[in-house]
């Protein structure tokens, strides 16, 4: 944190992994009933990725939206 603020640390390879793995459970918890899927994101650098990932694997006849709460971040360091 030092380096990087946290809203700019990025997904890990096991995030990405889990990240896979959540959307293809998404995906098979979504039944024929459910073909859009809204998805929210606080605007960290690491939650747009998890989405991205999680995303790729649903079905292609399923359309989401999203939407991202980002804020204006400061860095802020504690002593």
């Amino acid at each position: 944190y030092f380096n990087t603020p946290d809203h700019k640390i990025e997904l890990t390879e096991l995030g990405v992994t889990q990240a896979k793995q959540a959307g293809q459970q998404l995906n098979d918890l979504l039944t024929t009933n459910y073909s859009e899927v809204h998805v929210f994101n606080s605007g960290y650098a690491r939650t747009i990725q998890t989405q991205t990932h999680a995303l790729a694997q649903l079905k292609s006849n399923r359309t989401y939206s999203i939407q991202s709460f980002s804020e204006d971040r400061k860095s802020t360091r504690l002593n």
